[in-house]
Order: C-alpha cells, then structure tokens, then sequence
C-alpha cells in the first residue's frame, strides 16, 4: 500500500514539474542526441528534424559556423524550410540564430552581385497557403539594425562558435554582415503562428540555429491518467 502510494505521490510531483515546463519555452538547435535530442529521418529523399513535437523539414544539418554544434543550411539549392508542430496545432516562435555566409548585399546589383538574404514568413495557420499580412520580413547583409527594429523585431549580434567575423564595429552593433551570427527576437508577432518558413535568395547559404519555440504541453490523456492515479492514492489512504 505505501509503495502504491510513493509512486502515486511520485507521479503527481513529475505531473508538476511538467506543468511548469510547459508554461516555458524549447529550444531547437538541431544537436540531436548532444543537444535537444532530436533525431533526422529520411522521406522521399527529403530530410526532416523531429524533436519536443515540432517538425522541420527539409534540413541539412552541417556544422560549422552555427550557434554551437550543428545546424541547418538554407540555400537557394534546397526547398523552403518549414517549422511546424506535428500535430499542426499554432505555437509560439521567439526568436532563432541565422548567419548568411554569401556575397553580395540588398540592393547591390553593381558589377552583378546579387541581392543576399534570408527571408521569414509567418502563417497564421498551418492550412494557409499565403503568409500573414505583415508577417514576411528579410535579414540581409548590409541591412541596418534599425530597419529590422522598425518591424518590431529586435536583433543583436551573437558570437557563435563557427562564426569567422572580422573587427568591423558596425557588424557588431549596427548592420548584418557576411560572416557574422545574429539572434533574430520575434517578440509578440512570432506569437499563435501555423508555421514559419525560411527561404534563401541569391547565394545567401544561411544557417539558421537555436530556435526557440513554446514548449508542447502534455496531452490530455496522460493528465487524466495520472489525475486518476492521485485520486486512487487519495482513496488508498482514507481506507487505511
């Protein structure tokens, strides 16, 4: 009877911790068992990234000027990445690292460089054929921190382990520079979104790293079972 008792009083400490944890956020940094704990499969030749209920695909998980570790390369050769829950519920996205390694810069088509960005797009569900209104935003090299801020986003540098940056103080506090890793806040207009979807232009090759989302609850199922399982500890004990 006391052991049936410990492990419901068990139970309902985990069903606790959980509660809390549910209330913060996940981050999504494409590590796999080192990291988030994640785990890369293969369909129709298109690889995914599986972790915490969230979906994003395709990837190509490289290391190498990333936020730490490993994490994904968009490029103008691969399809659009796409994040979503797997269960294609709306979710919550913070903020994410990217870094943009190619030449060229926004609005720099002299000597025919081409434009070099990485765009975001945000779709109030995940059924949504088109982005939201106001919810498509670029991160270019040589954009100003302020055009960014103007959106109400916030940008900061972030000196990530890969990153090769030169000495270039505008890099670090005013413009986005080739080379050198950022962290992009979403602030409220990453909130209750069905999906968000990357994509490269020209020869942009982005890395995007450390995405943070809001952490998926536990489903209702187990709630209820572990509720049940208090319950009959309650019972247990008033018999005794």
């Amino acid at each position: 009877m006391r052991v049936f008792s410990t492990i419901c009083a068990a139970a309902l400490v985990t069903i606790g911790a959980a509660a809390a944890a549910n209330a913060a956020t996940f981050k999504i940094d494409f590590d796999g068992a080192s990291g988030d704990g994640g785990t890369v499969i293969n369909e129709q030749g298109d690889k995914s990234y599986v972790v915490g209920g969230y979906i994003m695909e395709p990837v190509n998980i490289q290391g190498g000027l990333c936020a730490d570790g490993k994490c994904t390369i968009e490029t103008t050769q691969t399809v659009e990445p796409t994040l979503y829950r797997e269960d294609q519920e709306n979710f919550d996205l913070f903020s994410f690292y990217f870094l943009n390694t190619g030449n060229g810069a926004i609005g720099d088509e002299q000597e025919g460089s081409p434009t070099n960005f990485v765009t975001l797009d945000l779709y109030a569900s995940f059924d949504d054929a088109s982005p939201a209104d106001g919810l498509s935003f670029f991160f270019g090299n040589l954009q100003t921190f302020a055009d960014v801020r103007e959106w109400g986003l916030d940008i900061v540098y972030f000196d990530g382990e890969g990153s090769d940056p030169g000495n270039e103080a505008e890099c670090f506090e005013a413009i986005i520079c080739k080379n050198y890793g950022y962290i992009i806040s979403l602030n409220d207009l990453g909130l209750d979104i069905g999906k968000a979807v990357w994509s490269a232009a020209g020869d942009a090759n982005a890395r995007l790293d450390d995405l943070v989302v809001s952490q998926i609850p536990l489903p209702a199922a187990v709630w209820l079972l572990l509720g049940g399982l208090g319950g009959l500890a309650a019972m247990r004990r008033r018999r005794s």
